[in-house]
């Protein structure tokens, strides 16, 4: 097995030990059976869904690149346990999602905390030293403002392994930071605060390789259902997405309030 320029999730030597790790079975148990009507409705989904968003430097997302998830966890697990072997080294800067910091440890990985400044922005000298010192790590991009761009600069000139942003809070980001995973959450405009569905977008090949992995997605017919109107509606209107636009400028300023008060 050779591995694709660029694309660490086809790393040869990494393969053997990878196979080693436990099943990464999809969570997703859906509240109620799929019926012929909803068949092929999560394709339709992801064709929409990756309409809205592109790549750095403009190339569009492909409904193949995104791997529909039914919970936030099931990304992580898919994103984080797809790339991670035991050993491996994962650079975050605190205060990141509880919930990835317990995924990177439970698949026998490690973490290195590199800081935030006290306006919350990650210390990019330290993301850089540490990179120096762990030259094979996985950056851990969060957006703790709930704005897609809040980590991604301090990791730009970073050399890494690869890159994996969290975007399961920010507000309908359109275009994506560079990452080779991207962690997403499709949010209704009406409910802000409840995500609808999630999932995580992987480019060159790789999104084909987590859902061979991680197994197909059954998820509950309903849940893609709401999710398609909610796309299609903006799709109609993007000013529909003003309401989610304004709880995370709350939230952002919220948070950078609470960053100074306690640096």
């Amino acid at each position: 097995m050779t591995a694709a320029p660029g694309n660490p999730w086809l790393d040869a030597a990494r393969f053997g030990a990878r196979r080693q790790l436990p099943s990464l079975a999809r969570e997703s148990a859906p509240a109620e059976a799929t019926t012929p009507l909803g068949a092929g409705l999560d394709r339709q989904v992801a064709a929409v869904w990756a309409q809205q968003m592109q790549w750095p430097g403009g190339s569009a997302v492909a409904a193949d690149e995104l791997v529909l998830c039914g919970s936030g966890r099931e990304a992580l697990g898919l994103a984080l346990g797809g790339l991670l072997i035991p050993g491996d080294t994962v650079l975050v800067a605190r205060p990141a999602a509880v919930d990835a910091l317990a995924t990177v440890l439970g698949r026998g990985a490690r973490y290195v905390d590199v800081g935030r400044l006290h306006d919350g922005a990650v210390d990019a000298a330290a993301a850089a030293r540490a990179a120096g010192r762990h030259p094979d790590a996985v950056a851990w991009m969060e957006a703790p403002g709930l704005l897609a761009e809040d980590d991604a600069p301090a990791w730009a000139g970073v050399a890494v392994r690869a890159r994996i942003a969290d975007l399961r809070h920010a507000g309908w980001p359109t275009a994506l930071p560079e990452a080779d995973a991207v962690l997403l959450a499709l949010r209704d405009p009406d409910a802000p605060g409840t995500p609808v569905l999630w999932a995580v977008a992987a480019r060159g090949g790789a999104a084909g390789l987590l859902g061979a992995i991680g197994g197909a997605g059954d998820l509950p017919a309903g849940t893609l259902s709401r999710s398609a109107a909610v796309l299609r509606g903006w799709a109609v209107d993007p000013g529909w997405v003003a309401a989610v636009l304004r709880h995370c400028a709350e939230r952002a300023r919220l948070l950078s309030d609470l960053a100074l008060v306690h640096p």
